[in-house]
């Protein structure tokens, strides 16, 4: 009689194909997709990923980047640099971060946890942030201010922000409300907490005013506005005149006349 052979006994197949306790038909060909390699490209439940990051592909359950044009259409790409297809992902490289927009914007030229980010203080060096804030040395992927920074910063220049603390210029000190234009110009020089005010004649003698215009006389409210005081420093009498530039080389050397709308100036 013929034999007919009993079918292979499951242990013949494959370990990666066998079912187990708990598995549904859906997830062993979900499993058996992914040993395989298949993937769904621009995939639904990618789209939100696909947008921000450029992982478009579905594959074994999690979106992947796959293809670069996706990459260069995502908007980490245009925020963060990561336009190249690495692997299976999205990511700056220090090639392409030189020719990213942020490079010259806020100094990211450089590659770092796979953005553009400054990685080097010549990269903070030629931004306005530098310039501008102080924010000159490259700190785990940033620029900020240490040390010196502030000093040559605008800043300090015109308020007196002028010491790092935190990777940021504040005014910490008398010494830094005195290297600002606020003191020079306005008489905001004397440190109170975390900012520079105008408190005092001594506040007005050290201005730019009363050596030339003769406005050396400390006032605790010029009037200026109607909800609060506002302190500044006017001609007080023929004394602040005769101390200044103008009494010395135009002989303006008495205090005139207000009138509306202008303050008092020094005549002959």
């Amino acid at each position: 009689m013929l034999q007919i052979p009993a079918p292979p006994h499951i242990d013949r197949f494959p370990r990666a194909f066998k079912f187990s306790r708990g598995w549904t038909l859906a997830a062993f060909v979900a499993a058996g997709l992914a040993v395989l390699g298949c993937q769904t490209k621009h995939a639904e439940r990618c789209k939100l990923e696909c947008q921000a990051r450029g992982l478009c592909t579905e594959r074994g359950g999690r979106c992947v980047a796959t293809d670069e044009g996706d990459c260069g259409r995502a908007r980490a790409c245009e925020e963060h640099g990561r336009c190249k297809l690495v692997d299976d992902d999205c990511r700056a490289t220090s090639e392409s971060c030189r020719s990213f927009a942020g490079c010259a914007k806020s100094g990211a030229c450089g590659e770092h946890g796979g953005q553009c980010a400054p990685t080097s203080n010549a990269h903070c060096a030629p931004t306005e942030g530098c310039t501008t804030d102080g924010l000159c040395t490259a700190q785990g992927g940033l620029c900020i201010a240490q040390h010196d920074d502030c000093r040559s910063a605008e800043v300090c220049k015109r308020y007196g922000r002028c010491t790092a603390e935190e990777g940021r210029c504040g005014t910490f000190g008398p010494a830094d409300c005195l290297a600002g234009e606020l003191c020079k110009k306005q008489g905001f020089c004397t440190f109170v907490k975390d900012h520079c005010d105008l408190t005092s004649p001594a506040d007005c003698e050290k201005t730019e005013g009363c050596q030339n215009l003769g406005t050396c006389t400390f006032v605790a409210d010029t009037g200026k506005s109607s909800l609060r005081s506002t302190p500044g420093c006017v001609i007080g009498s023929d004394a602040d005149c005769r101390r200044s530039t103008v009494c010395k080389e135009r002989q303006a050397c008495r205090k005139g006349t207000a009138k509306i709308g202008y303050p008092a100036a020094c005549t002959r």
